[in-house]
């Protein structure tokens, strides 16, 4: 059962690089150069830098200054001195953000396919595609996660976020969290 799991993670895996890669094209892009432009809509200053890309993306350094550097030629981002000067920090510019605008719709054909399924449906999958995702972090399969399992301030126990100083349904379970603090594998 597990390799029909896998093959059924992979097809998944395949729509999304597809679906992604027909706007991305759309638009003149290369899918890790949409994927980066993605990142940076959604990310705040201390995490919008070559060597975070390179962590979430898990690519070498020199891969992702190539495609950052294509973008800035574009005209796409721009470059920016850090506060300790040491650190460059890429921001979208005004061109930036409207080619996130048409892109960020990317997933609307997965977003009505997950719709199919009931909420309850929708809830489980979720838990337990977080729970494989905690079971390859602990793995060294995946190097880098945000979400509550692997944060100091969850409280596995109760399902509590300490930052947040709440109790937290399924549904309020973060994948990607901003005051994410992880925790020692």
């Amino acid at each position: 059962m597990e390799n029909k799991i896998i093959y059924a993670f992979e097809r998944v895996s395949r729509a999304f690089k597809y679906m992604l890669n027909i706007e991305a094209l759309n638009l003149g892009l290369s899918n890790l150069q949409a994927q980066i432009l993605l990142f940076l809509y959604t990310r705040g200053e201390n995490l919008r830098n070559i060597s975070s890309i390179s962590e979430e993306f898990q690519l070498s350094t020199a891969t992702v200054s190539e495609a950052v550097n294509t973008l800035k030629n574009k005209g796409l981002v721009k470059i920016d001195r850090g506060k300790d000067k040491r650190n460059r920090i890429i921001s979208l510019t005004d061109n930036g953000i409207k080619i996130v605008d048409n892109l960020i719709k990317w997933d609307l054909k997965i977003v009505e396919a997950l719709n199919e399924l009931d909420y309850e449906e929708r809830k489980q999958l979720m838990l337990m595609l977080m729970k494989l995702i905690y079971s390859m972090y602990k793995k060294g399969i995946i190097s880098l996660t945000r979400m509550c399992f692997t944060c100091a301030y969850f409280n596995s126990q109760k399902s509590y976020c300490n930052l947040l100083n709440m109790e937290l349904k399924p549904e309020d379970l973060r994948i990607d969290c901003k005051e994410h603090s992880s925790l020692a594998k």
